[in-house]
């Protein structure tokens, strides 16, 4: 199994959680995820160590897995793994640009306050003054 497996069915685990009102048991993981529940059991442990707060709690008869419901409302939009490579890989590429920005004269808006110019009115209003 490849690092960027586990890394991803991690993410995709903590996605879910993040989405689950009322938490997921790791067969229903096990599921979604493709893999074998101690896969998910694996990841679960792994996140928690790392210093995800996941705890579960029994309902029903089934374990579920859940994330607590402050960190649910602190963590930003969520980015799929498609979009997140995405970003982690254009900041790289854009990084050949760093000393051309540097060349370019700075953009500057005529009408801004920050101005250096004075407002001075036109010509053709210049007889209403």
């Amino acid at each position: 199994m490849a690092r960027g497996d586990q890394l991803g069915r991690q993410w995709k685990i903590i996605q879910t959680l993040i989405s689950s009102r009322r938490g997921k048991s790791a067969a229903d993981l096990a599921e979604e995820m493709e893999c074998h529940p101690r896969t998910v059991y694996r990841d679960l442990e792994a996140l928690q160590v790392a210093g995800f707060p996941i705890y579960t709690e029994r309902s029903e008869g089934k374990n579920l897995w859940s994330l607590l419901d402050t960190i649910k409302h602190q963590i930003p939009v969520p980015f799929t793994l498609t979009e997140l490579m995405a970003l982690y890989f254009g900041k790289e590429m854009l990084k050949v640009f760093k000393d051309v920005l540097a060349v370019a004269r700075p953009f500057t808006i005529p009408w801004s306050h920050s101005s250096k110019r004075s407002r001075q009115p036109s010509p053709r209003n210049r007889s209403n003054i």
